[in-house]
């Protein structure tokens, strides 16, 4: 018999526009994936959006009380950042010392420059790095690639 594979951690980190479609993704995910917590830099808006977040999922969503807590958090698989672009570097840094792979919300940053800066330091760190476009699949978006 199969065994039973443990879903997969993860840390939601900005609650901006695309949080919804995050959480509404995780949630489709249930037993694979496991939104363990989320973090926004107003900690009301973050528990606020938790209460959504558990709603959603089926489940208790925790919030971090910094970045720093989700590096240390050892039960997490990987990450997802949607906070701005231009808000990156010093997360990618911390996650990447902390050998956390990255989910990363398009794109990557403002500038070629600094997005090549943050695709080294994952590089050079070993720590996976993926970019991702929720709305990739939405049938407007299909037609555009024709």
């Amino acid at each position: 018999m199969p065994q039973k594979t443990k879903p997969l951690n993860t840390a939601l980190i900005g609650l901006g526009m695309v949080a919804d479609t995050h959480v509404n993704a995780l949630a489709r995910l249930k037993g694979s994936i496991h939104l363990k917590g989320i973090f926004a830099r107003g900690q009301a808006a973050a528990h606020d959006y938790a209460v959504k977040a558990e709603a959603i999922c089926s489940y208790p969503c925790d919030v971090y009380p910094s970045i720093q807590a989700i590096a240390e958090d050892t039960e997490l698989d990987f990450v997802i950042v949607a906070t701005p672009p231009n808000a990156r570097l010093e997360i990618v840094k911390l996650f990447t010392a902390a050998k956390l792979p990255m989910l990363m919300e398009k794109p990557i940053e403002r500038t070629t420059a600094a997005a090549l800066e943050i695709v080294e330091i994952c590089e050079a760190g070993d720590t996976p790095l993926g970019v991702v476009f929720q709305h990739r699949a939405r049938v407007a978006s299909m037609k555009l690639q024709q």
